[in-house]
């Protein structure tokens, strides 16, 4: 009974896992979004402020990304995000929901090629 209960308390250990908290002040790692043909992969991400996301252009057609609403200076344009080479890292500040869409296959209402952003604190 006692053996028993030895490889019990063994296995139950081998299962717990621990919670790997990041310090104070560390950087957060950047949340990657493909551009892939007339779609963003994934669709919807969820960062914390201060924490960045960055759009890369896998596909071979033109892309923008450009924001539904501020901050301003949200967004690149398509002679810069050049197709299979162009990425894009904004870092947000602020908690919000942001939509986001391509000018050329989507809509500033989400709909086509759009995705969502969302912000915590």
């Amino acid at each position: 009974m006692v053996g028993a209960f030895a490889i019990c308390a063994v296995m139950l250990t081998a299962c717990t896992s621990t919670v790997t908290q990041i310090p104070r002040g560390a950087s957060l790692p950047s949340v990657a979004v493909a551009s892939v043909d007339n779609s963003f992969e994934p669709q919807t991400v969820s960062v914390v402020v201060g924490q960045s996301v960055t759009w890369t252009n896998t596909g071979r057609n033109r892309h923008d990304v450009k924001v539904k609403k501020v901050p301003t200076d949200f967004g690149i344009d398509q002679d810069s995000f050049i197709p299979l080479t162009g990425t894009y890292t904004y870092a947000f500040s602020k908690s919000s929901s942001f939509v986001y869409y391509c000018s050329i296959h989507g809509t500033a209402k989400g709909k086509g090629m759009a995705g969502t952003i969302v912000v915590s604190k």
